[in-house]
């Protein structure tokens, strides 16, 4: 819950969870983080890495904005095994039996995933795989820490959130790997990017100086220099079919702390058409229930998130507590909710897949891995038609 720009990174833990998710993180209480020396714009090669702790005020508690009655941390890694972790419809995806693995992306063909990882280093690092594979294809190896990827239409290039400049920006790299080029240089941090549906743009949550909120901008890829605000919330994520909004607009959902009250988390939702924004439109929210990292169907009709519903009463796994979260699917009118997993494990992080799966991170065996669960059964079963492939990426 995949604070501030302060994130929880020990070793061998959930890892980077600003607020539910994107990266594994949101700490509540301050946290500290080591401090790299990164590149100048005519220098990009990293100079080895200078760490040094930077106490950092949080800006966020564990699933919504400043104003919890409670601060919490999320359940470190491992955590004890609650019920079979094996089921007909659920597949583990990822291995790993060191660290964790988190912030999971696939192509829209299906055909392969990026996540952040830890399981080699104790700072995160992203990976690529084939969805049917368990062949692991290393993208970045810097003393930084390097999440939250997303994958271009095209599935040509990545784009992830990284600290190696000190403060957090967005990077873009081919999918083979590479020399990154950096697409934002605030001082304040950036996370989370999510790509426009022809790939020409990137949308992202900032924490914005003046306003001590999170916000959400828009950036040309090959232009960076005239960011666009667009609204106040946090992880973004572009609907990957162009003009699904009411107005025949774009459509970006994302988290957002209700006003009053204990301020957790809702989804919302913003169309965008013609340079100009909607007015922003809640599709669920609960005083006492924290709904976060949504993401869409392939085909704009759907949308998946994960649900807390009891907030204040997740601990770290040291003081006993337990992070019960689970998935559910809504359709993009908010007319029909599908519960997807249940129990007491941490299910987290879900992302759409184009081969029809969704793919999300679980403490289902003690430690997180990416799974993923067959979408379209859930769908018919609510009277829902499944969510029709996007295979736009190249065949080769």
């Amino acid at each position: 819950m995949k604070t501030s720009t302060a994130f929880s990174l020990a070793p061998g833990a959930r890892v980077l969870w600003l607020s539910a998710a994107a990266g594994l993180a949101l700490g509540a209480c301050r946290t500290e983080r080591a401090e790299y020396a990164g590149p100048s714009r005519s220098t990009p090669d990293l100079p080895e890495a200078q760490p040094t702790s930077i106490p950092l005020a949080p800006q966020l508690s564990l699933f919504g904005e400043e104003g919890w009655t409670e601060k919490a941390s999320l359940p470190a890694d491992p955590m004890p095994l609650n019920g079979s972790p094996d089921s007909v419809d659920v597949a583990r995806v990822t291995f790993a039996s060191e660290g964790a693995d988190f912030d999971p992306a696939v192509s829209a063909d299906g055909r392969f995933m990026v996540f952040a990882s830890t399981q080699h280093h104790p700072n995160p690092d992203i990976y690529l795989k084939a969805t049917g594979s368990t062949i692991l294809t290393q993208l970045t190896s810097d003393a930084a820490r390097d999440v939250m990827p997303a994958i271009s239409p095209d599935a040509q290039w990545i784009a992830y959130a990284s600290d190696r400049t000190l403060d957090w920006n967005i990077f873009v790299m081919p999918r083979t790997g590479g020399r990154p080029v950096q697409i934002t240089w605030e001082s304040s941090a950036e996370l989370h990017p999510t790509w426009s549906p022809d790939g020409s743009k990137l949308a992202y949550s900032k924490l914005g100086q003046t306003s001590g909120r999170w916000e959400i901008w828009i950036s040309e890829v090959a232009n960076s220099a005239a960011p666009q605000f667009v609204g106040y919330g946090l992880f973004p994520e572009w609907c990957p079919k162009a003009g699904a909004g009411p107005n025949g607009g774009e459509l970006l959902v994302f988290q957002r702390s209700a006003e009053r009250g204990d301020r957790a988390f809702g989804i919302w939702a913003i169309e965008l058409k013609d340079g100009k924004v909607s007015s922003p439109s809640q599709l669920v929210g609960n005083p006492s229930t924290a709904y976060i990292n949504p993401s869409w169907s392939p085909d704009g009709r759907s949308i998946v998130f994960a649900s807390v519903s009891d907030p204040h009463a997740v601990r770290s796994a040291t003081a006993g507590g337990v992070a019960d979260s689970d998935l559910w699917m809504m359709s993009a009118d908010g007319s029909t909710m599908v519960s997807l997993t249940n129990g007491s494990s941490s299910d987290l992080m879900p992302t759409w897949g184009g081969d029809g799966r969704i793919y999300f991170v679980s403490t289902r065996t003690g430690r997180d891995n990416v799974w993923s669960i067959d979408a379209g059964q859930a769908m018919l079963a609510a009277g829902l038609t499944p969510a029709a492939p996007m295979a736009n990426a190249p065949s080769d």
